[in-house]
C-alpha cells in the first residue's frame, strides 16, 4: 500500500485529510488549514496556487523532483515548492532539500514565512553546487534557494544554505543585465543565511531588489560569495521612488566574499543605512 505522506489539518475542525502524496493533501486544502508532512518524502514538488496555508515539516526531510522523474513533464514540475497569489508559512524543524539543479522555493506574487519566533525553524537547501547553477528552471539565475518575484518574505528561525547561481563572466557593475543574484528574500526577522553562492552576480546571501525598507532584526549573514559580483552577504538595489532605509539589528555579517563589497553593497534609493 503506498505510504500516508501527509494530512491536511482543517482550519475549521472537519475531519483530517490524509493523501499518498503531499499535493493530495495540498489540493484538498482551503484557507487556514495547516499542511503536516507525515513521512520522510523523496521525489516530490508541488504548487500551490491561491490559498493560505500553513506546512508542518514535524521534523522530516522533502526532497523535490530529480531531472528524471516523472513528474519532469507535468505542471507541478520544477522547484520543490512553487507558489503563486498565494500565503504561506512554513514550519516545524525538518528539511526542504531541492534536488540538483533545481531550487527549493519560487513565489510569485506570495508572502513567506519560515519559522516560528522562539522556536527551532526549518532548513531550506539549495540543490546547486559549484559548477552547476540552477539550470531546469526557467529564471536560472537569480535564486539559489529562494526565488520570490512580488510579496514578503519573513525569516522568523531556520536556516537557508547551500545555493549557488551563475551567470556569464563580466564586469561586475549593477546596470549589468544577465547578473546572477543569490536570492529575491523582503524582509528578515531572525535565522541564518550562509553557504550561498553566485558567480558573476550579486548578492551571494542575500539579494534584495524592491522598493520596499529592509529590516533585518535578528540572525547571522555568514559564508556566502559573489565570486566575481558585488556584495557578498547582502546586496541591496533600491528600486522606489522614495529612498528605502535598510536596517540591521542583532545581525552578524561575518566571513562573506565578492569582487566588490565583501559584506554588503546598497545600490539606488536609500535614505538610512545602520
Amino acid at each position: 500500500l503506498p505510504q500516508v505522506k501527509a494530512c491536511c489539518l482543517k482550519a475549521d475542525d472537519s475531519p483530517e485529510a490524509f493523501g499518498d502524496q503531499i499535493q493530495q493533501a495540498i489540493d484538498e486544502s482551503a484557507d487556514g488549514d495547516t499542511i503536516r508532512i507525515l513521512a520522510d518524502t523523496n521525489g516530490e514538488s508541488v504548487r500551490i496556487e491561491e490559498k493560505a496555508l500553513t506546512i508542518d515539516l514535524d521534523g522530516h526531510i522533502w526532497t523535490g523532483m530529480e531531472k528524471d522523474s516523472e513528474q519532469k513533464d507535468s505542471q507541478k514540475a520544477g522547484s520543490v515548492i512553487t507558489a503563486e497569489d498565494s500565503t504561506l508559512t512554513i514550519i516545524g524543524s525538518g528539511t526542504i532539500q531541492a534536488s540538483e539543479g533545481y531550487r527549493s522555493v519560487t513565489l510569485k506574487e506570495t508572502d513567506l514565512t519560515i519559522g516560528q519566533e522562539d522556536e527551532e525553524g526549518p532548513e531550506i537547501l539549495g540543490g546547486s553546487s559549484e559548477g552547476l547553477g540552477i539550470v531546469y528552471e526557467s529564471d536560472s539565475l537569480r535564486g539559489g534557494v529562494i526565488l520570490a518575484c512580488g510579496g514578503k518574505v519573513t525569516l522568523n528561525s531556520g536556516r537557508i544554505a547551500d545555493g549557488y547561481v551563475e551567470g556569464e563572466p563580466q564586469e561586475a557593475t549593477p546596470s549589468d543585465a544577465g547578473q546572477a543574484c543569490g536570492g529575491g528574500i523582503a524582509g528578515i526577522e531572525g535565522g541564518t543565511i550562509e553557504n550561498n553562492a553566485a558567480d558573476y552576480g550579486y548578492g551571494g546571501g542575500l539579494y534584495v531588489s524592491s522598493s520596499e525598507d529592509l529590516i533585518i532584526k535578528k540572525g547571522e549573514i555568514s559564508q556566502n560569495e559573489a565570486a566575481d559580483g558585488l556584495g557578498g552577504g547582502l546586496y541591496f538595489e533600491g528600486l522606489g521612488e522614495e529612498p528605502a532605509d535598510v536596517r540591521l539589528k542583532e545581525v552578524a555579517v561575518k566571513e562573506n566574499q565578492a569582487r566588490f563589497g565583501g559584506a554588503a553593497v546598497i545600490s539606488g534609493s536609500c535614505q538610512v543605512f545602520s
